[in-house]
């Protein structure tokens, strides 16, 4: 049983062994089937995605993600790098999006040229300050450009009407500019019209251009225009039409040229003043004008300057179309354009013969003599210096003859002065005949002449030139039916000597020597006595000798009182320079200022003489004493470039509490060369506390000139006047006009060469109460000076003797 326990079970088994096989045999085959059922499948799926894959150019994805990103601003390549063909839809979506994005891009580029164009446009109306503005008449609308609200300073808020556009028009144009609006709405055409606008008191000038559009009846439906700033073309417009009245009003010729020279334009004044016209000389050069009396370096020289300096200016000679040589005033300048380059030349001229007359005219008046038609004084000493200069250059000799007629007086007295003009025409040609052609013969008035002989090796050279002329004078003079006669004393210097002498100086010493000849007898001549070698010598020696002394403190001052006569008061003291010289003992200033005048000693003397007066002032003022201290000056050094600066200082060191009273004496025989600079220095010393007397009065030729033009505090009348008081009523009657005159001018006078107590009687009695000299006291000492003013007292018989006490 068992074993058929074990028979079932291994059936049973086997049966479960043939069904697990059987099973799995059918599931096999059901895996198949699905297996294959599913390849099917998948085929179908790969056969249907690829014929999308074909149809669509790429995956359905890349197809969705590509129409998600049309909007993106470029294309993304990654989006379409699968792509296949060129028919499929993602191609197609590819060349659609790149359209999209190139149109987008097209669009903001165009979007910005548009808004540069309207920048630009904006910038160009503010450049040039241009607005346009249109106005829809059917609709009332206004439209201005921003330029325009600058032009008419409104807010750009503003809301826009015609009435508040013509409100800025000025007041003056604004009914012209309403006038033209209407007629040009009523049917006229465009119009451009310049007006001003005002604006906060400011003007502005604009010019308006405007349009109307009509429609089909011809009504103005709209109008539109421009509005420019035209500030500066109106002023350059005023200033073009100022030039062209000036160019065509001027009286000077005006010439317009290329750069070659050539003329371009010409004005009324070139024509009238050459006789050509325009269209005669268009294209020519002014070479054409040409008067042929400049050589070729004087046009070198000027385009020379032209081109260097870019102006010329001077005096030409030219040629007018009637063959008249004539002189012009002529001014070129370089004209230049916009970039700074010369584009042409324009030159001003005016004829200058009428002053060019009146010049030689005035010139021969003052430099000629009108009677003989020699040179006068002025034009001998311009010409005299020029000979001197030349002969130290040429190292040669000159002679200067000072020429005196011997009895014209009387020629003058018996027959007339026609008979004596007669006679000084006739000398001056005589003398001139003497001469060569470049020397010199002048007529320094009424009789005298001088004759200045040069180019000489040996002053024995010009005695044959002075014979001649002794003997050509002394001719007889034919006049009418008789002959008059004259005869000449003639004075000569030579030049150079041995001190350096100017010609002033010769001319005195040539004048000097006339006088000789005239009192030798007359009809002869006299050289200057050259004797004074020795003297000149002992000079020089003489002047050695005061410098040393000088410089070693060997000269003192003396002082010399003024007194008012007939009260007593001492009204002040004048220094007088003396020399202890070591040798000769005290020697009194005639002993050594000849010797140091006109030397370089002279303004150094000067000095030292005012610095000593300034100490003795200080010391006065330590004995209570305020005197005024006079020293005399000498035109050389008052004349000094200095010399202000100098007293300033020294007044201004002045240790006194009181500033020092000085007076200076100018000697009126000194020959001051400046008179306009000496009253210049005057007024500036007397500024600061110095006073100025005139020493000498009535002694030196130019009393009267000196009086007049110097602004002098008081005169001092020349002891020669004083002297002969006594013996010479004359004299008397020269003293109260000399009075007279200076009370007259408010000068102070005192009177020096008081020698004795009559001279001191007779001049209190004519109202001369100012004196000095010896009966009043003689010069002293400064320690004697003290101990006179404690003495001091008029003589008694001047009491109660002046007339103006």
């Amino acid at each position: 049983m068992l074993w058929n326990i074990q028979e079932f079970n291994q059936r049973i088994k086997a049966h479960e062994l043939d069904n697990v096989r059987e099973a799995k045999l059918r599931a096999d085959r059901l895996r198949a089937i699905f297996i294959f059922i599913a390849i099917i499948f998948l085929l179908n799926i790969w056969r249907i995605n690829r014929s999308l894959h074909n149809i669509m150019g790429g995956s359905i994805v890349q197809v969705f993600d590509a129409i998600a990103h049309l909007t993106d601003e470029k294309v993304d390549p990654g989006l379409y790098r699968h792509t296949q063909g060129s028919d499929g839809i993602l191609p197609k979506l590819a060349k659609a999006h790149q359209q999209l994005v190139d149109g987008r891009q097209a669009r903001i580029h165009l979007n910005d040229e548009l808004q540069a164009t309207l920048d630009d446009f904006r910038r160009a109306q503010s450049v040039g300050r241009i607005g346009n503005w249109s106005i829809d008449i059917a609709n009332s609308k206004i439209r201005w450009s921003e330029e325009i609200y600058h032009i008419f300073g409104i807010d750009p808020t503003t809301e826009l009407t015609i009435p508040i556009f013509f409100k800025a028009v000025h007041p003056d144009d604004r009914a012209a500019l309403e006038n033209t609006w209407k007629a040009g709405l009523k049917g006229g055409d465009a119009y451009d019209i310049k007006y001003r606008l005002l604006i906060s008191d400011e003007v502005r000038w604009v010019r308006a251009r405007t349009e109307f559009e009509r429609d089909a009846t011809g009504t103005v439906i709209r109008a539109f225009g421009t509005c420019q700033l035209i500030a500066r073309q109106v002023i350059a417009e005023q200033q073009l039409q100022l030039f062209a009245s000036v160019f065509t009003s001027a009286h000077e010729g005006i010439i317009i040229t290329d750069l070659n020279a050539r003329i371009i334009e010409t004005n009324a004044a070139f024509s009238k003043i050459t006789g050509y016209s325009r269209e005669e000389v268009l294209g020519k050069t002014p070479g054409y004008f040409s008067s042929g009396r400049h050589g070729r370096e004087f046009y070198e020289a000027m385009w020379v300057k032209l081109k260097t300096e870019h102006y010329w200016t001077g005096e030409i000679w030219n040629r007018k179309k009637s063959g008249e040589v004539y002189p012009e005033m002529l001014a070129i300048s370089t004209v230049f354009d916009a970039q700074g380059t010369p584009s042409n030349f324009i030159g001003l001229f005016t004829d200058i013969s009428l002053q060019k007359e009146q010049q030689r005219q005035l010139e021969y008046n003052a430099y000629y003599d009108s009677l003989t038609g020699l040179p006068n004084r002025v034009l001998l000493a311009d010409r005299l210096q020029l000979e001197l200069s030349k002969s130290q250059r040429d190292s040669k000799k000159l002679a200067i003859a000072f020429i005196d007629l011997d009895g014209f007086k009387e020629v003058n007295d018996d027959y007339g002065h026609e008979a004596g003009d007669h006679v000084l025409i006739t000398i001056a040609e005589r003398i001139t005949s003497c001469m060569r052609a470049h020397e010199t013969v002048a007529r320094l008035g009424g009789d005298e002449f001088v004759a200045v002989i040069t180019g000489l090796s040996a002053e024995q050279e010009s005695l044959s030139v002075i014979n001649r002329i002794l003997v050509s004078i002394a001719s007889p003079i034919p006049y009418g039916d008789f002959s008059l006669s004259v005869s000449a004393s003639i004075g000569i210097t030579f030049y150079p000597q041995m001190l350096e002498y100017n010609a002033e100086q010769l001319m005195r010493q040539a004048d000097q020597a006339m006088y000789h000849a005239k009192q030798a007898g007359r009809n002869r001549f006299q050289i200057f006595d050259e004797a004074y070698d020795h003297d000149l010598r002992m000079h020089n020696e003489n002047l050695e000798r005061a410098k040393s002394g000088l410089a070693a403190g060997e000269f003192e001052l003396y002082y010399q009182p003024k007194v008012n006569m007939a009260t007593g008061q001492v009204i002040g003291i004048e220094a007088l320079a003396r020399w202890n010289h070591p040798e000769r003992g005290l020697l009194p200033p005639g002993a050594f200022l000849p010797d140091i005048q006109d030397t370089v000693l002279e303004i150094p003397f000067g000095e030292w003489v005012i610095a000593q007066a300034l100490v003795d002032c200080g010391r006065l003022r330590l004995h209570d004493l305020a005197l005024t201290i006079s020293v005399n000056i000498s035109a050389r050094h008052l004349e000094n470039t200095d010399f202000v600066e100098h007293m300033r200082a020294r007044l201004g060191s002045c240790s006194c509490k009181q500033p020092c009273q000085l007076e200076l004496e100018i000697l009126e025989t000194s020959a001051l060369d400046d008179l306009d600079r000496v009253f210049e220095i005057i007024r500036e010393c007397t500024e600061f506390g110095v006073s100025f007397s005139l020493d000498d009065f009535g002694t030196g030729y130019s009393s009267l000139t000196y009086l007049r033009k110097l602004p002098v505090q008081s005169l001092k009348i020349d002891q020669s006047f004083v002297r002969g008081i006594t013996e010479r009523p004359e004299d008397i009657i020269l003293l109260k006009g000399i009075l007279d005159m200076a009370r007259g001018l408010d000068r102070k006078v005192i009177a020096e060469g008081v020698e004795t107590l009559e001279h001191g009687r007779i001049l209190l009695e004519i109202g001369c109460m100012h004196g000095q000299g010896y009966a009043i006291a003689r010069p002293m000492p400064f320690p004697a000076l003290l101990e006179w003013m404690g003495t001091w007292h008029p003589d008694p018989s001047w009491e109660n003797r002046s007339a103006w006490r």
